[in-house]
C-alpha cells in the first residue's frame, strides 16, 4: 500500500471523492495515485489540505502517521 493511499484511508475517503475534490477525474485519480501519472503542484496542495497532512508526510516520509 502506497504512502497517498493509506493517508487517504485514515481519512475515510475513496478515490472518487478526493479526485472530485481535486476537480479530476477519478481513472485520473487512480493513476496518479498508483504513480502512473504526476500530480500538479495545484493538486498537491489542495492534497496537503484536504488529508490534514503536510506534503513531506504524504509524499516524502517512510512511515505513515496517525
Amino acid at each position: 500500500m502506497n504512502r497517498l493511499k493509506a493517508y487517504r484511508a485514515l481519512k475515510n475517503l475513496s478515490q472518487a471523492e478526493v479526485a472530485k475534490a481535486l476537480g479530476i477525474a477519478k481513472s485520473t485519480y487512480c493513476n496518479k495515485e498508483l504513480g502512473n501519472r504526476k500530480f500538479t503542484l495545484g493538486e498537491v496542495e489542495k492534497l496537503s489540505e484536504l488529508l490534514g497532512y503536510s506534503v513531506e508526510e504524504i509524499f516524502f516520509k517512510k512511515d505513515v502517521l496517525k
